[in-house]
């Protein structure tokens, strides 16, 4: 446990640092499964919470997709999708740095992807949580509609997600080429990148 939450918690903290630990580590692939997963695990279940709280999501979603069991869907694809979005990034990663292996690109990838993940799921679960409470769809929609500085805080949070996967990917992408510079900061964004676009087409 102690090992888990230094992985999960260090990708927030000091990336290069925890990333360039865990990518020699014994059981490293085992250690990156487990925060994707316990990430993963964390939006199934706030999607479960807002369901069942009859929430709909505040932002469109794609065509052909409906909103009134939106959440009900986000609970069962949101864990293999966190699986396949992590697999995606490692293979990114593994493709543009081309050093040390696929199971270090797995290794890196899976706190670089659950760090920012974690930090993008904290607006989702207040509402769950809100809505838990008995608070109305309406009323958490007027609060996060009128400029202020709750929904100022709700935006900066989904900022400061994707900053700290730019973050996190460059940091995956320069222990994978041993040694940070230009290319690893390419490498990293454009990965970074390819995953928040995958999480605004998706969750809500």
């Amino acid at each position: 446990m102690k090992t888990f939450i230094a992985a999960f918690f260090g990708a927030l903290v000091s990336p290069g640092r925890t990333l360039k630990g865990l990518s020699e580590a014994r059981g490293r692939i085992r250690k990156a499964a487990a925060a994707v997963l316990f990430a993963g695990f964390l939006y199934a279940l706030t999607s479960l919470g807002l369901g069942a709280a009859g929430a709909v999501p505040l932002w469109p979603v794609m065509g052909g997709l409906g909103t009134d069991n939106y959440y009900f869907w986000q609970m069962v694809i949101v864990l293999p999708g966190a699986v396949l979005a992590w697999a995606l990034a490692a293979a990114l990663l593994h493709g543009m740095t081309r050093s040390g292996g696929f199971t270090r690109a797995l290794a890196v990838a899976g706190p670089a992807l659950s760090a920012p993940l974690f930090v993008a799921w904290l607006p989702a679960a207040v509402q769950a949580v809100f809505m838990a409470l008995g608070m109305g769809q309406r009323e958490w929609a007027a609060i996060l509609s009128e400029p202020g500085p709750w929904q100022t805080l709700y935006i900066a949070g989904y900022g400061l997600a994707a900053l700290m996967a730019l973050r996190a990917f460059a940091a995956a992408a320069g222990v994978l080429r041993k040694r940070p510079g230009a290319a690893g900061l390419v490498s990293g964004s454009l990965t970074a990148i390819v995953v928040i676009a995958i999480f605004l087409a998706l969750v809500r």
